[in-house]
C-alpha cells in the first residue's frame, strides 16, 4: 500500500526530493503545492498525475491521513 503524500514548496532541494518520491515504492504523490506559479509550472510538469495548488489549507482538513512533506528552503 503506498501511502498519499503532498509536497510543499519546491525551490532549492525540491527537484532532487522529488524525484526521490516519485521512484519509491511506499509513497504516492496526490498533490503539490507552493505559492509561486513558476514552481507550479515545473512540479506539473514533474509530477504530472498530482493535482498542483498554491495552497494547502484548501486540501488540509478535507484528507486528514495525508502526508506533508515540506521541502523548501
Amino acid at each position: 500500500m503506498k501511502l498519499k503524500a503532498a509536497i510543499i514548496g519546491h525551490s532549492y532541494w525540491g527537484p532532487k526530493l522529488t524525484s526521490n518520491f516519485i521512484n519509491s515504492s511506499k509513497f504516492q504523490i496526490n498533490y503539490a503545492i507552493n505559492d509561486k506559479q513558476c514552481n507550479l509550472i515545473k512540479l506539473k510538469k514533474e509530477i504530472p498525475l498530482s493535482i498542483v495548488l498554491s495552497d494547502f489549507q484548501k486540501i488540509k482538513k478535507q484528507i486528514p491521513n495525508l502526508i506533508f512533506f515540506n521541502i523548501s528552503k
